[in-house]
């Protein structure tokens, strides 16, 4: 009998690391002096289970400051101590939460205190963003300096706006470049980009510590972005050079129409307010534009 208990013992050992590798697994990211035995014991894990969750660590002794581990999901997926600590307790951000980790930022997203608003693309909206700039997750994650830019265009500095405090307007983002939001009269929150795209948010309202949350569908550019120009076919050796085209004399000036405020014209146009607002001295708040006024665009 005793035999057959220490048997059954055994089993369930081995078992139990196949039985969680099944289960819905989040990131979490390592802090300073974290060891994986005691984040197992937070997660009422044994040590072995939540090294079969990562078969990738080298050496169990061995983790490092911003490394990323899968973890069951645990915790309250609308609410959260901080803004990593709300992003541990959801599957659908996690590769969010590497690439705050990639950037550097994990120790700044973890303050409690932290009183910003986060749109927060979902693995989705990842995952189309790897597929539209032919890019592999690893690369993004190892570019610094173009994560750092792209992340800190989601946060709203200086404020917390709950997805009803938002009004249809232009706010300033962390990364200096700005965003345009929209507010529709089923209470919808669209955003528009420099780079002219439209996201919307799909998950509104999500607490952070002193944050707010806001999950989105698409990954914000904080760049415009460049529209291919077709290649020009050369002339055949006997053919006559045909005469040169003039150019359309309003082909740089745009004419304002109704509705119209300089972010959406420079979207269109693949520009920035700055370089129209250089280009037109005169235009002292870029939301104040009238119908019939022309704006200079190069």
């Amino acid at each position: 009998m005793q035999k057959f208990i220490l048997a059954l013992v055994a089993a369930c050992a081995l078992l139990a690391p196949i039985a969680s590798a099944q289960q819905e697994t989040c990131n979490y990211v390592v802090q300073k002096g974290d060891s994986l035995w005691q984040i197992a014991d937070n997660y009422d894990l044994n040590e072995t289970v939540l090294i079969g969750l990562n078969p990738t660590i080298p050496d169990p002794e061995i983790i490092y400051i911003d490394d990323v581990i899968k973890v069951p999901c645990k915790g309250d997926p609308e609410k959260g101590s901080s803004i990593t600590n709300l992003l541990s307790h959801r599957q659908d951000l996690s590769i969010l939460q590497a690439a705050i980790a990639a950037a550097g930022l994990g120790e700044d997203f973890s303050d409690g205190n932290l009183d910003v608003t986060l749109f927060a693309p979902s693995n989705a909206a990842f995952g189309e963003l790897f597929t539209k700039l032919n890019i592999t997750p690893e690369a993004l994650l190892n570019d610094t300096a173009l994560l750092t830019s792209v992340l800190t265009y989601h946060v709203l500095p200086g404020g917390v706006f709950a997805a009803d405090d938002f009004v249809t307007k232009t706010y300033n983002t962390m990364n200096d470049e700005k965003v345009r939001i929209r507010v529709a009269d089923d209470g919808t929150v669209a955003i528009r980009t420099v780079a002219g795209q439209r996201a919307r948010v799909t998950v509104p309202d999500l607490e952070a510590g002193s944050s707010v949350v806001h999950v989105i569908n698409e990954v914000l550019l904080p760049f415009p972005q460049e529209t291919p120009t077709a290649p020009t076919e050369a002339p055949t050796p006997d053919a006559t050079p045909a005469a040169p085209t003039p150019a359309a004399a309003d082909a740089c000036v745009y004419i304002v129409k109704e509705g119209d405020i300089l972010f959406d014209i420079a979207a269109t146009v693949n520009s920035t307010v700055a370089q129209l607002q250089e280009l037109n001295p005169s235009i002292e708040d870029p939301e104040l534009i009238l119908p019939g006024q022309e704006v200079k665009l190069c």
